[in-house]
């Protein structure tokens, strides 16, 4: 009880990574707490508090690849934060990362800083993933093809299926 008083952010972020029932997450918006989705610039494996936020873990994404996670968390802790979606892919080649994770991100609006929508990253993951394997050159030059978002009953659906709940 006195944590979750006097420290909620580092309660709630410790509990969550333990159990992500639905009245912990009405907790969480009860005390006016903000609960920030899977961002590959802030989130870890787990949950995580960080300047008065929790952040969902890397590792609450279903169907991601385990070791894209710690690849992706080592990246950023070493080369510092990812300045935009070819910076990201450029310095994840050689990773095992593929296309069912970058749709896995995509869904869970991991990439959603980099100024595409979730329909264009959805659509052009295979495109991605072929430039990323054939080096930067290629990958600067890949267009990303412009598509209308898809709506939000569909981002939605996919955050509930992939993170167990929704954070839009």
């Amino acid at each position: 009880a006195y944590l979750k008083i006097y420290f909620p952010l580092e309660f709630f972020s410790v509990l969550l990574n333990y159990d992500t029932k639905n009245s912990y997450l009405q907790n969480i918006k009860n005390k006016g707490i903000k609960l920030l989705g899977p961002d590959i610039n802030h989130a870890e494996r787990g949950f995580i508090s960080d300047k008065g936020v929790i952040y969902v873990g890397l590792g609450k994404i279903k169907g991601l690849n385990r070791k894209v996670i710690d690849e992706i968390v080592k990246e950023r802790n070493s080369h510092g934060l990812f300045s935009g979606l070819t910076d990201f892919l450029q310095r994840m080649a050689g990773s095992d990362i593929g296309e069912s994770d970058i749709v896995q991100l995509t869904y869970a609006g991991s990439l959603d800083h980099f100024g595409y929508n979730r329909q264009e990253l959805k659509t052009n993951a295979a495109s991605l993933i072929t430039a990323m394997e054939f080096g930067g050159s290629l990958l600067s030059e890949t267009k990303i093809s412009a598509i209308g978002e898809m709506s939000l009953l569909d981002r939605l659906a996919h955050e509930k299926e992939v993170l167990g709940f929704t954070i839009s």
